[in-house]
């Protein structure tokens, strides 16, 4: 798979943080925003096909919470839906080979805990960063795991309404700072994003426009995005933007993802990083 030495120079050489979405979790069977939405419609007597016609899922979680829904509500509903007993993080290879990459940051959009439960099964210390007042307890020694959206845990921090996004877009808060910041020193790898994910797509876009005033070429700390659909308009836009795209090789986004992580992980272990 082309680019996949490359990412693998980088990780062995700890110059490589990874970026991980909602596409992770599902291969673990998770309920995805679809579920998160039939969840609300429940709760609000509609017809679960007829209130997905109705907006964006952003704005149908901001309707579920102007008539009556909390984070709290939904949080507690994650934490027995997304972390039920019969998920074993054991049995995901996917989550074993990105343990495996030992990277010093993980940033991700998810609010469940099962990268945490992978870091620590495989014996990887870790620290959870949820919001800015977490930063000050960060040691060199363990993976950061930010959670860039917020965590079940703190159901006040969970990014998720369409207010939520507009508020998290400024790209202001402590945490996108640390995200500046790291990407002058990492190059990020993106995996289990759409590409027309839009929300990704103005945080791609920010990060580009920082990236030209503060990394002097595209080929310093450039990023990768993982996909199996190809579009070559998409493809440009994105090297424009700095991030390099990386086809996998099935139409079924699971296998594509494995494969490519066991092809890493595998250069990752048998070989130095490149001095070329």
């Amino acid at each position: 798979m082309e680019h996949v030495s490359e990412v693998a120079d980088l990780a062995k050489s700890k110059r490589l943080i990874l970026f991980i979405g909602s596409g992770v979790s599902a291969s673990l069977g998770l309920p995805d925003w679809n579920g998160l939405i039939r969840m609300m419609s429940d709760h609000l007597n509609y017809d679960h096909a007829l209130y997905t016609m109705l907006g964006r899922y952003e704005s149908l979680a901001e309707y579920y919470f102007l008539n009556g829904g909390s984070k709290a509500e939904l949080a507690a509903w994650m934490k027995t839906n997304w972390h039920a007993a019969t998920i074993k993080i054991e049995s995901s290879e996917i989550h074993r080979h990105i343990a495996s990459l030992d990277v010093p940051i993980i940033y991700t959009t998810n609010y469940e805990h099962w990268l945490e439960k992978a870091l620590k099964l495989y014996g990887k210390r870790y620290r959870r960063v949820i919001k800015g007042s977490d930063l000050s307890k960060v040691d060199p020694s363990e993976t950061e795991v930010v959670k860039f959206h917020g965590d079940v845990t703190q159901p006040k921090t969970m990014v998720i309404t369409e207010a939520d996004y507009f508020e998290r877009l400024k790209f202001e808060s402590e945490l996108d700072i640390k995200l500046r910041s790291d990407m002058q020193k990492y190059s990020i790898l993106f995996l289990g994003y759409s590409l027309s994910d839009i929300n990704l797509r103005n945080m791609i876009y920010r990060l580009s426009v920082f990236r030209k005033h503060y990394v002097k070429s595209h080929q310093e700390n450039r990023s990768f995005i993982l996909t199996n659909k190809l579009n070559e308009v998409q493809e440009k836009i994105f090297h424009g933007w700095g991030i390099t795209t990386i086809y996998g090789n099935h139409i079924d986004n699971k296998r594509s993802l494995l494969e490519f992580l066991s092809e890493l992980a595998f250069k990752v272990s048998s070989s130095s990083p490149s001095t070329a």
